[in-house]
């Protein structure tokens, strides 16, 4: 069944959903992460990799894409016997994916913002707040949301970059040599940590069913990630000058830090750290509305089709549930410890079922050729 919605998505539009998917906590804590995992600054050159390997797998997304326009991956799937049960089970997985890592964000969140700006509001008051504003988003709809995309995306790129901008004064290379101290071993090992960090493109699953035929092209996808790519080695490489390999380690959030360091006369810049606060969490907001919506799509379109007096009472709800669910996950980690090692879980989880995704998707299209030649 195709999508009745009208409106489409551009290609410019579904990269810049492919960004705000993706450029979310990730381009706070790589650079801690990379530091543990690594202990050496080579961490860009597994950056790098990570990248290339996401190219690699939008565009087999993309030409798999084009042998059903107008449908999401579930919705080709389901077309046959056989295809159904492989869309169920995909749909639980993505669904339980995309509740966990929205409440992942939503925790993350929660930390930040008292860590920096409202120390004595109660997290749950700030998770709450934020999954109901989320939910108003759910209710309108992906051309809402897609335009939410369009109107922040830029403004917190282009913050970003200031902020590395002004940070050009205290950099240095020295810092960050030798490079492949340890070896290339270290680097493909730290993969695993920097392939999480570009965990969400698998919005093109779903969003790109909104597209024509004629604009499932992956070249503007991939020059989304290699902005990403970027964005991220920008940041890691001037952690590591700006604080020391070592120090990094400890820094929860090095991306805030940075912006703490910019000093220019007068302080014109004083207190820079709350604009980048402001725009991550315009970041933040972009990608758990995208996440809510997201699970709510799947429930509704999978496990909900009926048209019976029940399921129209139950389906304006299922934006409401989807937050309660959100927000019980949210508090299951104890600490920021425990949180980070869930989100581990989830990348996994979320790396399972793209790779689910695509080779369902592929023998599907081979199994119903193959029927045909019969």
């Amino acid at each position: 069944m195709k999508y009745q919605s009208r409106y489409q998505i551009s290609p410019i539009e579904m990269s810049m959903s492919v960004l705000a998917f993706i450029v979310g906590v990730g381009i706070l804590t790589i650079p801690r992460s990379l530091a543990q995992e690594l202990n050496t600054t080579d961490g860009w050159i597994s950056i790098s990799l990570s990248g290339c390997i996401v190219m690699i797998i939008v565009t087999l997304y993309t030409r798999l894409q084009r042998h059903y326009p107008g449908l999401n991956l579930l919705q080709f799937l389901g077309k046959d016997r056989i295809g159904t049960w492989l869309a169920k089970l995909l749909a639980i997985l993505f669904f339980i994916y995309f509740v966990t890592i929205g409440a992942f964000l939503a925790r993350i969140l929660s930390v930040v913002v008292k860590m920096y700006l409202l120390d004595q509001t109660p997290a749950e008051v700030i998770v709450g707040s934020m999954l109901l504003i989320t939910t108003y988003a759910v209710y309108r709809g992906v051309q809402g949301l897609v335009h939410l995309n369009l109107l922040f995306m830029p403004l917190i790129v282009l913050v970003l970059m200031g902020i590395l901008t002004l940070n050009i004064g205290n950099f240095s290379m020295e810092d960050l040599r030798p490079v492949l101290a340890e070896g290339v071993s270290p680097i493909f090992i730290s993969i695993k940590e920097t392939i999480f960090a570009f965990v969400g493109f698998e919005i093109i699953f779903f969003f790109m069913a909104y597209m024509k035929k004629s604009d499932l092209r992956a070249l503007p996808l991939n020059i989304t990630i290699g902005i990403i790519t970027l964005l991220y080695i920008l940041v890691t490489i001037f952690s590591y000058s700006l604080f020391s390999l070592d120090a990094t380690k400890f820094i929860t959030f090095p991306t805030i830090e940075l912006a703490k360091e910019i000093e220019a006369p007068g302080e014109f810049f004083a207190r820079l750290e709350s604009l980048m606060m402001a725009v991550w969490v315009m970041t933040i907001f972009n990608t758990m509305a995208m996440d809510q919506y997201l699970a709510y799509s799947v429930l509704k379109d999978e496990f909900i089709t009926g048209k019976g007096p029940v399921a129209k009472k139950v389906k304006p709800l299922l934006p409401l549930i989807v937050q309660f669910i959100m927000f019980i996950i949210a508090f299951i980690p104890n600490s920021l410890t425990e949180s980070f090692t869930f989100s581990d879980w989830v990348g996994w989880l979320g790396g399972t079922v793209i790779i689910m995704g695509l080779c369902f998707g592929y023998f599907t299209v081979w199994y119903r050729r193959l029927q045909k030649r019969m």
